[in-house]
């Protein structure tokens, strides 16, 4: 498909997405003055008429089934619409959005930090590695290739798509382990404690995607932005010649196809590890920064497993999510030429090996689904407990309607960019992205705002009690 062609979807998903989320909205303030005008007429009729209500029960209202209602399969688990809005969208919206500023910035300023797996670390770290890696899928699959400034986007954005995959991956299964969540629950962490973490997720985890790093490489065959010195590249071959030869000497091991291979793969390796470890060490220190700083009740509830002390666990239907996201990006990789399909379909077919795998483990290791769903009910619960006071606030009400007028404004301006603009789809697309991208932004904000204050809530009530224990043990003493 051609960028053209996908932009122009997009800018037409972007407009149809403004006139449903306005329709939304305003059929939202309806039902809430609906509401109210209900709730006080409601009270002055008991007031009037109290004492004279028939107390008869009234028959119970049968719903009747729609037309368009189905039943879900059950060998897909629970359905994954438990808590989209508040987490899912939200979480993985934001890893996205970090990943393309990331890259953003890496195009406008030349460093050795790429910076653009921030989000997939971000995602990885809250939800698991089959969101981590679909974050890492949704932003170089669609995101950076429609906003990668170069004449062979292809070239450059389809092929690391697998690096980016691993390291949401390798961040996801970390992220699962106890001594993460242990790591994490303490609040006066040691350097040590520090220290292992960015070796174990920083340079362990750029040495594991330096590996398909360096298998894309030799597909691309081509320079990368950043480059080791010649002397070095040259030094490093020398070293695994000589290693060869020595390995032939004493050993009597003769280079075949396989050493020669190996002896061209481990210079590839080492390039790609040294250019990887201080982009990744600094983007799961970023990230484990947001998560720390910024959502401390996502961290509670979906790392440490607060207040079940376990985190969350996925169901079968994730690998099968983040199959189907992957069979396009797959399609294209297997189909074009310029991918080198018939040499290399084993390095673009992996992660087909843990599409299966992840759901047959799924299958037998995961919760029964009951069990899913109501843990998922209780924290949407809780969501909804702690929230409700704050987002019936002044002033997140008034947020409310200006991006309601917000929305408007850019559905209006879409509707005459045809008439104003002659390249109207690159525009249109850009134009959304921008907007929508500002929006997800201002209101990650505004729950990493919210999420503060209800830590803030939660540590001042304890406080009473806290000191109440104290005096007790003090009079006891």
């Amino acid at each position: 498909m051609e960028k053209e062609v996908l932009a122009s979807a997009g800018a037409m998903a972007g407009f149809i997405a403004a006139i449903l989320t306005i329709i939304d909205r305003l059929f939202t303030l309806r039902d809430r003055a609906a509401a109210a005008a209900r709730s006080a007429a409601a009270a002055r009729a008991e007031e009037d008429e109290a004492g004279t209500l028939d107390s008869r029960p009234k028959p119970a209202r049968v719903r009747r089934r729609r037309w368009w209602a189905f039943d879900w399969p059950a060998w897909l688990g629970p359905a994954p619409a438990y808590l989209i809005q508040s987490e899912l969208a939200l979480i993985c919206g934001g890893g996205i959005l970090l990943n393309s500023l990331g890259l953003l910035l890496s195009l406008r300023l030349e460093s050795i930090l790429f910076l653009d797996m921030v989000g997939t670390a971000f995602a990885a770290f809250l939800l698991g590695p089959w969101w981590g890696a679909a974050t890492a899928l949704l932003t170089n699959a669609l995101v950076n290739w429609l906003l990668y400034p170069h004449e062979d986007p292809h070239l450059l954005i389809f092929p690391w798509t697998l690096v980016n995959m691993a390291g949401g991956f390798y961040w996801g299964a970390l992220a699962r382990t106890s001594w993460f969540r242990t790591y994490l629950r303490s609040g006066h962490a040691s350097v040590l404690s520090h220290v292992t973490f960015l070796v174990a997720f920083g340079m362990i985890g750029a040495c594991a995607m330096a590996v398909p790093g360096a298998l894309v490489q030799s597909v691309v065959s081509h320079a990368t932005p950043l480059t080791l010195n010649p002397t070095i590249v040259a030094g490093l071959q020398l070293l695994f010649e000589d290693l060869q030869r020595f390995a032939a000497d004493q050993f009597g091991i003769r280079p075949g196809d396989a050493a020669v291979g190996i002896g061209a793969f481990l210079p590839a390796w080492l390039h790609a590890c040294l250019l990887y470890i201080p982009d990744k060490v600094v983007s799961v220190a970023m990230a484990m920064t947001l998560v720390k700083r910024g959502f401390p009740i996502f961290e509670q509830e979906l790392v440490t497993g607060a207040p079940a002390g376990e985190p969350p666990s996925d169901n079968r239907l994730a690998p099968l999510l983040f199959g189907l996201l992957y069979a396009p990006v797959f399609a294209l990789l297997i189909s074009n030429e310029v991918y080198l399909a018939d040499r290399y379909w084993p390095l673009w077919s992996a992660p087909w090996i843990l599409v299966v795998g992840g759901y047959l483990w799924l299958s037998r290791s995961a919760p029964p689904d009951g069990d899913l769903r109501a843990a998922r009910g209780d924290r949407a619960a809780r969501y909804r407990e702690e929230w409700r006071p704050l987002q019936r606030h002044p002033r997140a009400l008034f947020c409310q309607r200006l991006t309601v007028g917000w929305l408007m404004a850019s559905a209006l301006f879409a509707l005459f960019m045809p008439v104003m603009l002659d390249s109207y789809s690159s525009v249109a697309f850009n134009f959304f992205a921008l907007v929508y991208g500002s929006m997800l932004g201002i209101h990650l904000m505004r729950v990493s705002v919210f999420q503060n204050m209800i830590v803030q809530q939660r540590e001042v009530s304890d406080e009473p009690s806290e000191s109440t224990s104290r005096r007790r043990r003090s009079q006891a003493a």
